[in-house]
């Protein structure tokens, strides 16, 4: 094994959650869903909407004087509900044909457990729905109070009871603010501008050498389309192979259904805590890589969808925050044109307004900036992490910004760290 050299010691907070502009020729086209999927989401969502609405107003329509109620509106719903019946399973089908034409954008159909989870109790629920909607239209000509009582009362109970569902579903998808932005990807394909450095938890993996004698296991600590760090615990294995010996990569995750093995290039290395930490780089085109990864719901979600509009990158400034007319000394751990991360021991709270001064001699930097806390988190002891929001930025706010921004740049791209050449 060829030597080593540690870069400076970081706090765990302080990985790097950067990002790297892609130049417009490697710009990625991506989709959540095909677009016949995002038809059929949007009839049903439209319909059901729909459906809600009138049954809605049948139930105040039935209450006596009250004004401003249209007359009555139940061949609508009846009308809405059949259409609805119908339609499902007929654009489900032709969204499962094969038409034989390649997309330009990756598309990843595939869902995490919890979007599963969702998915499987909404079709029960509305399977019910509309077994008992459709018997009530059935029953209509006949004149059988008791059975449509009991099929009415079964039909408002399935469909009030299926309201909290929706209602968190409609939550998530456009007021919580790590899952938002796949709203996106539910009306049109979008492009990837830049790279995301994340840590996926219990990403594992294993890496074996190019005739797959070896199979070397590690912790994934963050992730990229260019590459990936990984965890090593030192052993005898050291003794038998080098780390550019090693070429292929195996991910594993109780999310990830198949197989998913990619190529990888040694690019630095350094031992800390009696562990290898080693970067590697995917040995294949940036495309390739995105097909690869993002065709995976695992990697997608993390990689592209759950991340903030203005990316961050991570840094260690000292910082002094005011806070209801206290001062105080804190850590920023990562800084972008939206906000910035910090560490603080301060307990303060989620809506506070603070006020944040940072000063740096090379270059000369004095930057005294209004944020809002949007984020919040105890570490351990006396010590919180919070995230901030930068608002109504001053243009020589932003001018002393874009100079941090540069600076903190320059400074991880000198980094002390022995690189490997390249093959």
């Amino acid at each position: 094994m060829t030597d080593s050299h540690e870069p400076s010691v970081e706090h765990p907070l302080h990985q790097h959650v950067g990002f790297e502009v892609l130049p417009e020729h490697d710009r990625i086209k991506v989709s959540r869903f095909s677009r016949r999927i995002r038809v059929l989401h949007w009839f049903n969502a439209i319909a059901i909407i729909s459906l809600y609405c009138l049954a809605l107003h049948s139930l105040i329509a039935s209450i006596k004087d009250v004004p401003f109620i249209l007359q009555d509106l139940r061949n609508w719903h009846i009308l809405i509900g059949i259409s609805w019946i119908i339609g499902i399973p007929l654009l489900w089908l032709f969204s499962t044909l094969q038409l034989h034409k390649n997309r330009s954008a990756i598309v990843s159909d595939q869902l995490i457990i919890k979007q599963r989870l969702f998915l499987y109790t909404s079709i029960i629920l509305m399977l019910i729905m509309a077994l008992t909607g459709s018997l009530l239209t059935f029953l209509r000509p006949y004149n059988i109070p008791e059975l449509r009582s009991i099929l009415l009362l079964l039909h408002g109970f399935i469909a009030f009871s299926y309201l909290p569902l929706l209602a968190i579903h409609i939550y998530l998808a456009i007021l919580q603010r790590e899952s938002r932005q796949s709203l996106r990807t539910m009306f049109s394909d979008v492009y990837i501008k830049y790279l995301i450095h994340n840590h996926i938890p219990k990403l594992q993996c294993g890496l074996s050498n190019q005739e797959n004698i070896l199979f070397i296991k590690g912790e994934v600590s963050d992730i990229n389309l260019r590459g990936v760090h990984i965890i090593i615990e030192q052993g005898s294995w050291q003794e038998n192979i080098g780390l550019d010996q090693l070429v292929n990569i195996e991910f594993q995750h109780t999310e990830l259904n198949d197989k998913l093995s990619m190529p990888v290039i040694i690019q630095s290395h350094y031992i800390k805590d009696r562990y290898l930490h080693v970067s590697f780089h995917f040995d294949s085109t940036l495309q390739e890589n995105a097909y690869q990864l993002l065709s995976r719901g695992l990697f997608f979600r993390a990689l592209f969808l759950a991340r903030r509009n203005h990316p961050r990158i991570s840094c260690h400034y000292p910082i002094t925050l005011c806070h209801n007319n206290n001062e105080v000394v804190a850590q920023a751990i990562d800084i972008g044109s939206g906000g910035m991360g910090i560490i603080a021991p301060l307990h303060m709270a989620t809506g506070d307004k603070i006020q944040v001064t940072l000063k740096i001699k090379n270059p000369i930097i004095n930057w005294q900036i209004d944020a809002l806390i949007v984020v919040k988190s105890h570490i351990k002891n006396h010590d919180f992490s919070y995230g901030l929001c930068f608002k109504n930025i001053k243009n020589n706010e932003y001018k002393q910004l874009s100079k941090i921004l540069t600076h903190t740049k320059n400074q991880q791209a000198n980094r002390n760290i022995h690189y490997w050449p390249q093959k």
